[in-house]
């Protein structure tokens, strides 16, 4: 959606306020008939605070110079 330039002022703000990246360890749990994945582990109560990873701008702002500006100047310039 940032590529397209369509709900990327919300993308970045969810980003911006994002405090740190949640995960879910795997554990393969194995029995004599069945093998499986569980979670084993995740992070929980970790709500977004306002404005707590600033450099999320400088991402955003780059990709969008670089990744949307330069790639379409790319093929539309070939």
């Amino acid at each position: 959606q940032v590529a397209t330039f369509k709900g990327w002022i919300q993308i970045m703000n969810d980003a911006i306020d994002s405090r740190e990246v949640s995960y879910c360890e795997i554990e393969l749990v194995t029995n004599d008939l069945l093998t499986i994945l569980r979670p084993r582990s995740f992070q929980v109560g970790k709500q977004p605070i306002r404005e707590t990873n600033i450099y999320m701008y400088l991402y955003f702002v780059f990709f969008i110079i670089c990744g949307s500006f330069f790639t379409l100047n790319l093929f539309i310039g070939v």
